[in-house]
């Protein structure tokens, strides 16, 4: 188990240098649009994304899930290249055909999707269907190199690309006074690089294989997901225009800007997703699975919570601290503040989403994605259902709330569904271990502070809480014995490492000179 946990530990670990990377680049744009757009920019930026979001799931028409199931049944290369281009075939045709009909009739889009949109703003429609082809076309190719264990390549496309999208918004929008329209080329610009850097992976997997009965047989797999993918997206997106219709932009923009705060834990449940889905279907045959998806399910909670705790209690201090050379200004400006409250609700919604991710095992396994669609289905109801009825009174929390609810009921709906079908013993008693630990030092800090305390005494004892989560899981018995003894070699090497002599230096003189 010590060397399959290694690989998905060494996979996660390059997704995660590249997914940092970018969310952290990505993340950079949100303190930069909260100073160059009006809050209610923001959040007419934050709903069209949305409406992109919904869309790309039927644009890649569930080709990427089907590539990712029959690349990893193919016995031969032959095979594995006939599932790509029946899988990029699928995925580009009708990528084209939404992206046409986006582009031609930005005003019937404009009232399908509730953007609620005034004329003026219909350019950013059509440069959203732009969008979502470019950045459709690239889909199974990136999944290509996810399968295929190229986690350096996949991270440095998507480095790169995150790159020219914070460079142009620079140009555009800080630079050229652009606006909205200088954000929505800058994502045009993106996607079509990534497009062009997957060009050359394409052309090594020529020539084209395109058989009918494996077409088939990819859309009866992914078809299925793409209302599952929908009513994901929903979870992610569905409390921006419902909050709208209630409210307005500048509130949608308050909560929009907050939320996206919440991107640590985003990003941590993004990289472990990245090499998760390769690692479960290649581990799936192995006798020691199971055990396996367990064990890993108990160390994703551990990391989840220190994350959980780290972000809740210092994330006033990150908003608040002075970017540099502008003269004072700080990360976010105050009047977003109000909002930084929903950000512990949101770093929890994510750690459930990282539950169903965990969970998802079974449903590839056994081929059971025709359940995704009611599951989410569910989850994203009950999203919407909390958002009309919290938002009235209690404004951006109620949609903080409808999301977290959402993602809690459809982790649990989930498990009891695949437990059914692919059982997995997962070890809960010490993930609620992890539970007692997070929700005591939580707890703790909560009645010593005020969310908002910045002061110093404030970030000693929060730091010190923090050290005390490890604590108690040594202490309450959390860790098993040979784990015990793991950490124990560890720091063993680490010692070793530290105390071993250092090597002769080497005679540089004129006679001698160094080797090249």
């Amino acid at each position: 188990m010590r060397q399959q946990l290694r690989q998905l530990s060494g996979d996660t670990a390059i997704y995660g240098v590249a997914t940092i990377v970018q969310r952290f680049l990505s993340f950079l744009l949100t303190p930069f649009y909260t100073h160059v757009l009006t809050r209610a920019e923001v959040g007419i930026q934050a709903t069209v994304f949305v409406m992109i979001a919904f869309v790309m799931i039927v644009a890649n028409a569930g080709m990427e899930a089907a590539y990712f199931r029959y690349h990893s049944a193919a016995e031969s290369n032959d095979e594995r290249r006939g599932v790509y281009w029946n899988a990029l075939l699928i995925n580009l045709i009708v990528a084209a055909v939404i992206g046409i009909i986006i582009v031609l009739f930005p005003a019937a889009i404009n009232r399908i999707s509730f953007l609620d949109l005034p004329p003026d703003y219909f350019h950013l429609i059509r440069m959203a269907g732009a969008i979502i082809f470019l950045d459709s076309a690239a889909t199974v190719t990136m999944a290509l190199l996810r399968m295929s264990r190229r986690p350096k390549m996949f991270g440095g496309i998507k480095i790169i690309t995150i790159l020219v999208n914070v460079g142009m918004n620079i140009l555009l929008v800080a630079y050229l006074r652009m606006g909205l329209k200088g954000v929505f080329i800058a994502g045009i610009v993106q996607s079509l690089v990534q497009l062009l850097l997957t060009l050359p992976l394409v052309a090594r997997m020529l020539p084209v294989v395109f058989s009918r009965q494996t077409g088939e047989k990819l859309l009866r797999f992914g078809v299925p997901t793409i209302a599952s993918g929908i009513a994901m997206i929903a979870l992610q997106g569905i409390d921006r225009p419902i909050m709208k219709q209630l409210t307005s932009d500048d509130i949608v923009g308050l909560y929009s800007a907050t939320y996206r705060l919440g991107i640590p834990m985003m990003m941590f449940v993004s990289m472990f997703e990245f090499a998760w889905r390769p690692f479960f279907l290649q581990q799936a045959k192995k006798p020691n699975a199971k055990h396996l998806y367990a064990r890993i399910f108990t160390y994703f909670n551990v990391a989840a919570a220190l994350l959980f705790l780290a972000i809740s209690f210092y994330i006033v201090d990150i908003v608040a601290s002075p970017l540099p050379f502008t003269h004072g200004r700080s990360i976010i400006p105050p009047n977003y503040w109000s909002g930084l409250a929903i950000v512990p609700i949101i770093l929890a919604a994510y750690a459930f989403n990282g539950w169903y991710t965990n969970f998802i095992v079974g449903i590839y396994i056994e081929k059971k994605t025709k359940a995704l669609p009611w599951i989410t289905g569910i989850g994203a109801g009950i999203e919407a259902l909390l958002c009309f009825l919290l938002i009235p009174s209690i404004g951006i929390y109620g949609g903080a709330w409808g999301t977290f609810a959402a993602y809690v009921v459809m982790a649990v709906v989930l498990y009891r569904y695949v437990q059914r079908y692919y059982r997995i013993d997962y070890e809960w008693g010490r993930v609620v271990k992890v539970f007692i630990g997070v929700i005591a030092l939580y707890g703790v800090n909560m009645a010593l502070f005020r969310f908002d305390d910045r002061s110093l005494t404030a970030a000693l004892v929060r730091l010190g809480l923090l050290a005390a989560f490890p604590a108690w899981l040594f202490a309450s018995g959390f860790f098993k014995p040979e784990e015990r003894r793991e950490f124990g070699r560890i720091i063993s090497r680490f010692r070793r490492t530290r105390t071993a002599p250092e090597p002769p230096s080497s005679d540089l003189s004129p006679d001698n000179p160094p080797r090249l």
